[in-house]
């Protein structure tokens, strides 16, 4: 993401989580579980190993398998949360100040192809890129 997006990024996601979970996340009716322990582990294991800035979150529960929706602003690409599909509550988010066509390299660079990369731009050169993958979403602003 741009770091001029930033902000808007976190609070966006604070302001969501607390649309969707008013109770809070912990409600077993209005968010799930960790499939098992040994994923519960695993996940909490890259949080652990993570060097990165929690947001938001970051709280869990093994006896209850739960963990609390966590944003994570890394600052290096081979933090522990890029270094693998996280298939859990855990959104690490990354700064890149050479818009776009950097993020799309960086991409590369991570991974073989993500399961989908979402840039927040109001530059209109980088909103055509939406059209040329299905994984790439273009967000205005």
């Amino acid at each position: 993401m741009e770091p001029s997006a930033e902000a808007a990024f976190v609070e966006g996601f604070i302001q969501a989580i607390n649309q969707f979970f008013p109770n809070g996340t912990k409600d077993k009716d209005n968010l799930g579980r960790i499939v098992n322990e040994r994923h519960f582990q695993r996940i909490m294991g890259l949080l652990e190993r993570s060097k990165g800035n929690v947001k938001f979150g970051g709280n869990a529960d093994l006896a209850d398998k739960w963990i609390e929706p966590t944003l994570v602003k890394v600052d290096s690409l081979d933090d522990a949360l890029l270094s693998e599909e996280i298939f859990g509550p855990v959104l690490p988010y990354y700064i890149v100040q050479g818009g776009l066509q950097e993020m799309i390299s960086i991409i590369r660079k991570i991974g073989d192809c993500p399961l989908g990369l979402y840039a927040f731009t109001n530059d209109a050169k980088e909103q055509e890129f939406s059209e040329l993958s299905p994984l790439i979403r273009i967000q205005a602003g």
